[in-house]
């Protein structure tokens, strides 16, 4: 299925290459001021809707004298749903996730299973969690979804590889920040340039004024490491983390793109692109192996709507 984020990433790149290399000093604070309110904005709705989508590829290659690895992994994910969060210490969630990862993995001459698909829902309400759906993986997880409502945890859903993947826990706990940026005012400081606004269109409902932030990796380097933790940690850790690291913020790079409503002011879109590659030797690696080639993109756009209006508890588990 193509998604929406195909092809809003495709017209953001165009738009982005047409731009400039930057705004003028008083332009850049007139726009970090104005992204910062659109953030602000957000703070202040009692409820909204949101649809995700979410996209990663990556490729990596690893060998050594008695060792090899080669795998690649693309997954697409989309969230849609709604958040009620008029009272602070008990808001009121539903969401809706499907999704699938292809993997695959030849690790010394064996083809290792891997990838999963999944259709369910997830919902908070009273200060509970709860799921139901459908997930399948290879090998097959040690915990299985319900048919109907049951409550759910934190534990629970981080021993689902594909739970973890799209973070969906972030999603659902304390209001639902997982979908935006965290820590607004950070990524603002971390901004190597701001181009914008230009005008942009999403669909016939939604259109806005678009800013383009180029972040400095270096200030958020969480968000990679986040990423690539299995290759870090562990006893088949392959390369210390601050290595990788390194080597991944040195050609990296992160696009944070904001799109905001020209009469309110409020937040219409955030779309963030993330761009790595690392190719490290013998020296920079743990003592078993020689090489490691790693390339990966990840996108994620979260789309808002409903503001402050009605949204359907009579999904909610009873």
């Amino acid at each position: 299925m193509r998604r929406w984020i195909q092809s809003v990433g495709a017209v953001l790149l165009a738009g982005a290459l047409a731009m400039g290399s930057g705004l003028p000093a008083r332009a850049q604070e007139d726009a970090v001021e104005r992204i910062r309110a659109a953030y602000n904005a957000y703070e202040a709705w009692d409820t909204y809707q949101i649809q995700v989508d979410d996209a990663m590829r990556s490729a990596l290659v690893v060998e050594g004298p008695e060792y090899s690895l080669v795998q690649r992994r693309q997954r697409e994910a989309t969230i849609t749903g709604w958040y009620d969060v008029t009272d602070r210490d008990s808001p009121l969630v539903w969401l809706a996730l499907t999704g699938e990862l292809d993997e695959s993995s030849d690790q010394n001459g064996e083809i290792l299973p891997g990838g999963w698909s999944l259709d369910m829902e997830v919902a908070a309400q009273g200060g509970a969690m709860f799921w139901r759906g459908e997930y399948e993986a290879e090998p097959e997880p040690d915990v299985a979804l319900p048919d109907d409502w049951e409550p759910v945890t934190v534990r629970d859903m981080d021993a689902l590889p594909a739970l973890v993947d799209v973070a969906l826990g972030s999603y659902v706990q304390d209001g639902g920040t997982g979908p935006l940026v965290d820590g607004v005012e950070r990524w603002l400081d971390a901004a190597l340039s701001i181009e914008g606004p230009e005008p942009y269109t999403v669909n016939r409902t939604t259109s806005g004024d678009l800013y383009t932030v180029e972040v400095n990796l270096a200030a958020v380097p969480e968000l990679v490491a986040d990423h690539f933790r299995w290759l870090t940690e562990g006893p088949d850790a392959v390369v210390d983390q601050d290595v990788l690291l390194d080597a991944l913020i040195a050609d990296g790079t992160l696009t944070w793109r904001v799109l905001v409503d020209p009469d309110t002011g409020g937040l219409l879109l955030q779309y963030l692109t993330l761009d790595l590659s690392a190719n490290l030797g013998q020296g920079d690696l743990l003592a078993a192996y020689t090489s490691l080639t790693l390339a990966f993109s990840g996108e994620r756009g979260v789309l808002f709507g409903g503001i402050n209006g009605p949204v359907d508890t009579a999904v909610l588990p009873e």
